[in-house]
């Protein structure tokens, strides 16, 4: 009895990587033949927030408020945004931000950023970042 359950354990686990890893090469094989820009993105994959025209916020601050985890941290000088910190460690993705963003100033990228070699890179001002591009 324990060695059938061993052997169909061994089975299970064996078509299981099988099965990862016939994906995982039909994927490359595709990425390679087609490019990699014939691998459709789900619709339900998010990215970082970033900002499409600071100018125009209107400093209302929902987009700070909604968030679930606290990760943007907007800082408003005379009426003016002065500065939106997005802490890309707090960030879940939920899109929240860009929903409740009623000027349409915010919209998700198709970035994210999860690994990294500083502790600078974790904390991003959006408003710096969308000056240098």
């Amino acid at each position: 009895m324990i060695l059938e359950r061993e052997l169909y354990k061994s089975i299970s686990t064996t078509r299981a990587i099988l099965k990862s890893l016939r994906a995982y090469s039909f994927t490359s094989l595709r990425i390679l033949i087609k490019g990699k820009g014939s691998i459709l993105k789900n619709d339900k994959e998010r990215g970082l927030p970033q900002l499409i025209d600071p100018s125009s916020c209107s400093g209302c601050n929902d987009c700070a408020v909604i968030c679930p985890t606290a990760c943007l941290d907007v800082k408003i000088d005379k009426e003016k945004l002065s500065s939106m910190i997005l802490d890309v460690k707090k960030c879940i993705f939920c899109g929240l931000c860009k929903e409740v963003c009623d000027p349409q100033v915010i919209e998700l990228s198709d970035y994210r950023s999860l690994a990294s070699h500083g502790e600078s890179s974790w904390k991003i001002d959006l408003v710096e970042k969308n000056e240098q591009a």
